[in-house]
């Protein structure tokens, strides 16, 4: 594979990742039609993960900038490794939404889950607690995933009966992730917890 072409992959692997990151974009309501799509509930045990932070100021905020801001932050994160060897290990983007605050300075980390030795010791770790999340998988081109995205926000969890709390969304890509691809593979996974019996319709 010629430079030119790991270049050009890499930047639009992280430019998908910050077409997907705008903190849940629960915002105007897409005329998206129903998909038959199988998400599912899971919890996750705690886990630790090797990474670098940055901050993005998202949809709501008067200056959003994660277009610009997220790319930067994988493309910071790849510095520490040769790009060949990139897809060696698991690539987790976490957006950090604890916080009320979901327009400006909101915290995402691109991470490595279980990188060499030696990758790890030189960069941040993330501790992410035990969750319950609805996991939607992911399979097509990554810049057509938002639609995908306002699909579940839309259409599934109001009929779920599940209501999306705050916590570490979950951007896991695996593997050997190809962006370019329009059989790329990936799952996005939102804390959920059962919603209160006065918002179930």
């Amino acid at each position: 594979m010629s430079a030119r072409r790991v270049h050009t992959e890499s930047e639009e692997y992280f430019r998908g990742c910050a077409n997907r990151s705008l903190s849940r974009p629960d915002r105007i309501k897409a005329e998206l039609p129903p998909k038959l799509l199988q998400v599912k509930i899971e919890t996750r045990p705690s886990f630790e993960l090797q990474g670098v932070r940055g901050y993005f100021n998202g949809l709501f905020s008067a200056k959003p900038n994660y277009e610009k801001v997220i790319p930067e932050i994988w493309m910071n994160l790849a510095r520490y490794v040769p790009m060949d060897t990139f897809c060696r290990f698991d690539n987790i983007g976490v957006i950090d939404l604890n916080t009320e605050e979901t327009a400006n300075n909101i915290p995402y980390w691109a991470c490595f889950e279980n990188p060499a030795p030696g990758i790890s010791a030189v960069l941040q770790t993330i501790r992410i607690p035990e969750q319950t999340y609805a996991v939607i998988p992911y399979k097509g081109h990554i810049k057509d995933f938002d639609k995908t995205l306002e699909w579940f926000l839309f259409y599934w969890l109001p009929e779920s009966g599940y209501q999306g709390i705050n916590g570490f969304d979950l951007e896991l890509y695996g593997r050997n992730f190809d962006p370019g691809s329009d059989d790329a593979y990936m799952e996005y996974w939102v804390p959920v917890k059962l919603a209160d019996k006065a918002l179930q319709f």
